[in-house]
């Protein structure tokens, strides 16, 4: 096994690019309408005692609502829900003939 001491991938950069900065509010607002029509779809009409609009009107309204999932309870509490869920499933496995 051998070092190479070259770049293999040169990373380009261009000004159109959707990780570049003149993109990111048209990333922000695709991303937020993509979930905003997921809630509508699904018939979610509240999130975390909110109103879901009816209508999109922009990202922040969007990032406001959701703006729950970012406390550290809810990630906490999320994450023991997970654990929970997977030890009750395991131990279901192993009593399944």
């Amino acid at each position: 096994m051998a070092f190479i001491a070259e770049n293999l991938y040169q990373y380009r950069q261009h000004h159109k690019g959707i990780s570049q900065q003149s993109s990111k509010e048209n990333a922000k607002y695709s991303f937020t309408k993509a979930i905003h029509e997921t809630m509508k779809r699904r018939g979610i009409k509240i999130i975390d005692n909110k109103d879901v609009p009816d209508q999109f009107t922009n990202a922040e309204e969007i990032y406001q609502l959701l703006q729950y999932q970012t406390e550290p309870l809810f990630r906490i509490r999320n994450k023991i829900k997970f654990y929970v869920t997977s030890e009750i499933l395991i131990v279901f496995l192993l009593r399944v003939p």
